[in-house]
Parts: C-alpha cells; structure tokens; sequence
C-alpha cells in the first residue's frame, strides 16, 4: 500500500447536511427546540462531547434518546 486517505474534515463527502437533518429529527422528535444556533454549536464536536453537554442540560435518558434517535437518522 502506498497510500491513505483519511478524510476526517469532510473534504471528500460533505456530510454536514445529512448531520443537521439527523440532529433536527432527533430533536423534534423528543419535543425539543431545534435551530441553527444550537446546530452551530454541536459542528465539528464529537458525539461523546455533545452528549455530555447534553446529560449536563437535560435528564440523562433524554439525552441519550436524542443521540440514539440522532445516529438513527444519520
């Protein structure tokens, strides 16, 4: 093997929209508010990170609801 590409920064396939309409989903389908705010705030964060901004804002099982439902979706 000569060569590897990694593309970890969304060079090669851009999935930033399907991220957003996961994350949308997952939010509205658990009754939550959803805007490009708080999308703005979750690009570029891994989703240990944002669940634990999540279990810090919300009830556990809610955040973790939102990330399953998320990861569904996506």
């Amino acid at each position: 093997m000569e060569a590897v590409i990694f593309d970890m920064d969304g060079v090669l396939i851009d999935t930033e929209p399907v991220s957003k309409a996961a994350f949308k989903a997952a939010f509205e389908k658990n009754g939550l508010f959803f805007d490009e705010d708080i999308y703005q705030s979750l690009m570029g964060r891994s989703l240990a990170d944002i669940m634990e901004d999540f279990t810090a804002n919300w009830d556990a099982k809610v955040a973790e609801k939102v990330i399953a439902d998320r990861n569904d979706y996506f």
